[in-house]
């Protein structure tokens, strides 16, 4: 990678979100389980019904200086022993030739992100009311 110094940096662990439509819990899934009723009479098939956590992640914000035009969204970036993927980035870019600043907000996962196990667990819970 280029030359790039971090000028500040913190990480921070977060829960990751999903949410699930109505159409997850009432569609054909052989492998779960299947609903004999509907538990979201009030809502559309594409409308949101649960939004639940399924997994943890870091998330970088760090200030960085140096070559940094090539930092966008969805490169690999390597920090402390882990690789983040960015997902926002600022840059301002030096005209006059001196050193770029960037700053970036990156994510890695902590834990497996599975929202179809999730979806599973939440399916086999609503069976069973």
């Amino acid at each position: 990678m280029k030359s790039i110094r971090v000028i500040s940096a913190k990480t921070e662990q977060r829960p990751y979100y999903h949410d699930f439509i109505k159409n997850d819990f009432m569609g054909h899934c052989p492998t779960m389980a299947s609903l004999d009723y509907d538990p979201f009479p009030d809502k559309k098939l594409d409308e949101v019904v649960r939004t639940e956590i399924i997994c943890q992640q870091l998330v970088l914000n760090a200030k960085l200086e140096g070559e940094v035009d090539d930092l966008r969204p969805g490169i690999a970036l390597n920090f402390e022993g882990r690789s983040f993927a960015i997902a926002k980035a600022t840059i301002q870019i030096n005209t006059e030739g001196g050193d770029s600043k960037s700053e970036i907000e990156a994510i890695t996962f902590l834990t497996p992100c599975e929202p179809i196990k999730v979806l599973a667990q939440l399916r086999e819970h609503y069976s069973k009311r």
